[in-house]
């Protein structure tokens, strides 16, 4: 038999048990719990009544008609002789339409039946004679089924004698009332129930399915999907050992996926690194080339005599000037390769920039003068902390690029401004700004904004390289931007 009618089955079998025992015990039990919860309700009221009566009927009665419409109950009031006060005013079963009579012979009274007003008057008499405050039931309508009532005598603290009673008739048409809902609500229960069988048997399945989803994707090399146990049966033993095997298959594939991933990494990176190789001896090649050649050329030419005594000097000068640019390409490609290693340590001073500055502009005043540029400096005493060495060669590099390229106005100005905990040192040089698209890449070795990498200015392609990594040693942010008129480089230091 499948799970879900073994379900079905047992939870029908649960719900007809649990409703049958509901019925039999409302049959058997519920009137009594009625009676008895309505004889406590009769004391309470009778006390409530007893401390708010003191003998003036007139003034009691707008409480007790209250009291009768809150509590549906019959209130009667006599004297210590047993004579009548006060009576609901009701019409019942009970009353008799016969002319009135006195329960002692001698005092009006209510028609009633003589049945009653026998018990009513065995009642009193025996309630009378007790303490104040006693009370007592008439009868036990569980057992008297000729009760119709159910009488509760209470003596009052001034002595009259207090009679509540109420209809057994309304208890037993709530119970009954009780019944039948109960029969509606088991049938209900009963529609509800199958309606649990399934939800539960869909619950019940749904692991299953789970599971079979969970090895399909497993399948497909997607280990994204875990079981999640939400018992202890052997279904969620069985989930809890998929998933086990799923995440070693995912750990070790994606083991797998990494290593590939990391060598394509290093693929890639080797890749990289052959291409920079290429280009380095292709640029080493391309500047070590022109000068070898004049060298070896003029040297030639002096070998052979082809040069007249007149021109020897001339020779020597050439290749003298080219072999000082072959010293300086090589210095420069030392200095990278030290800060390339990691190897090279600043050495970190307090010094006056401006200071700094004034004595390489001292140096290169014949040269500024002789190319006719103007050059302006604004600054103050501004103490840095760097390689003071190092921030020179910065300071050189920056202005010689100015002096190369200085057009137009023929301009260079040089300012040092403080902002916060930096000293901003800038120079300007006006001529042609540099392409937007190379501003970042003229850091890089061997990069000329021209082409044809013409020899005009002297340069090695190396001189911003060098400055970049100077720089980034110190922590310094650097850069260069196109102003009007001219292109400015900056870097910021430490105060």
């Amino acid at each position: 038999m499948k799970i879900r009618n073994k379900l079905f089955i047992g939870i029908s079998i649960l719900v007809l048990l649990f409703i049958s025992l509901a019925v039999f015990f409302n049959q058997t039990f519920l009137l009594s719990f009625y009676i008895r919860e309505t004889q406590t309700k009769l004391i309470i009221d009778a006390k409530s009544i007893d401390s708010r009566y003191n003998g003036n009927i007139k003034e009691a009665i707008p409480d007790l008609r209250k009291m009768e419409w809150n509590s549906g109950i019959h209130i009667i009031i006599f004297d210590r002789q047993l004579e009548l006060k006060y009576m609901s005013q009701f019409q019942d079963h009970n009353l008799n339409p016969e002319p009135e009579q006195s329960l002692r012979n001698s005092m009006p009274f209510p028609p009633l039946r003589m049945e009653f007003l026998t018990q009513l008057r065995n009642f009193l008499n025996q309630l009378r004679d007790n303490e104040k405050g006693h009370y007592a039931f008439q009868n036990n309508p569980e057992t008297d089924k000729l009760i119709s009532f159910i009488n509760c005598g209470y003596i009052l603290n001034n002595g009259d004698i207090l009679v509540l009673n109420r209809p057994l008739a309304e208890l037993k048409e709530s119970a009954g009332v009780a019944n039948r809902f109960l029969m509606l609500s088991g049938f209900i229960i009963c529609l509800i129930g199958i309606i649990v069988v399934y939800v539960v048997s869909r619950r019940l399945t749904r692991p299953i399915i789970e599971l079979r989803d969970m090895a399909h994707d497993m399948a497909g090399l997607n280990f994204s999907h875990k079981f999640i146990a939400h018992s202890n049966d052997e279904i969620a033993e069985l989930g809890i050992s998929i998933n086990s095997l799923s995440r070693q298959l995912d750990m070790s594939i994606n083991e797998l996926n990494h290593t590939n991933q990391k060598l394509r990494e290093d693929i890639d990176r080797e890749k990289k690194l052959e291409e920079m190789r290429r280009d380095f001896v292709s640029s080493v090649s391309h500047e070590l080339k022109t000068p070898i050649a004049l060298i070896m050329g003029y040297a030639e030419g002096l070998k052979d005599g082809v040069a007249k005594r007149k021109d020897r000097d001339y020779y020597c000068n050439v290749m003298m000037d080219e072999s000082k640019k072959l010293d300086l390409l090589l210095k420069d490609l030392l200095d990278l390769s030290q800060f390339d290693s990691g190897v090279f340590r600043l050495s970190i001073k307090q010094f006056d920039l401006k200071e700094k500055i004034e004595e390489i502009l001292q140096k290169y005043t014949p040269l500024i003068n002789d190319k006719k540029i103007k050059l302006t400096l604004a600054a103050q005493s501004t103490v840095v902390n760097a390689d003071p060495s190092r921030i020179e060669q910065v300071i050189v590099n920056y202005l010689n690029n100015a002096i190369d390229h200085c057009e137009g106005e023929r301009r260079i100005h040089i300012r040092i401004e403080k902002s916060g905990d930096f000293a901003e040192f800038a120079l300007f040089n006006s001529g042609k700004p540099v392409p937007e698209e190379a501003l970042e890449k003229i850091w890089l070795r061997f990069y000329k904004t021209d082409s044809s990498r013409n020899r005009s200015f002297g340069g090695t392609g190396l001189g911003l390289a060098i400055v970049r990594a100077i720089l980034e040693l110190h922590d310094a942010p650097f850069g260069a931007r196109n102003l009007p008129g001219g292109v400015e480089f900056y870097f910021r230091l430490r105060i």
